[in-house]
């Protein structure tokens, strides 16, 4: 996991804390405003964690194919090979944690619909 987090470079732990910012802002909802109804907060941080992984991917491939041009042919394809590992870490991480979303965003959905209540 040390070497996933190294690879993929610091973007990684931008989209841990974005992961960890939208799960903070959903305890304080359900915690602080009484919020019963948090799919629109968990879908919201699902939509925002695939973008910032998104970004990142871009972002470390554009690196990569810049700094292709500055060096030796010979070294081109490790380099290559080493900045798509980047970039690719960085959306399966984003992906990962989308998907841990989703099955809170689930679990919430399904906690809603079998409230007794009828408004949150």
């Amino acid at each position: 996991m040390v070497e996933f987090f190294h690879e993929g470079g610091p973007m990684m732990f931008l989209g841990v804390l974005v992961f960890l910012g939208v799960l903070a802002v959903v305890a304080l909802q359900f915690a602080l405003a009484g919020r019963k109804n948090l799919v629109p907060f968990i879908v919201g941080g699902i939509a925002l964690q695939l973008l910032v992984g998104g970004l990142a991917t871009i972002l470390g491939f554009s690196a990569t194919f810049g700094a292709l041009a500055m060096v030796d042919p010979s070294m081109r394809a490790s380099l290559m090979a080493a900045g798509i590992a980047e970039s690719l870490n960085n959306m399966g991480l984003a992906l990962g944690l989308a998907i841990a979303g989703t099955i809170l965003g689930m679990i919430a959905a399904f906690r809603r619909a079998n409230t007794k209540t009828g408004r949150a």
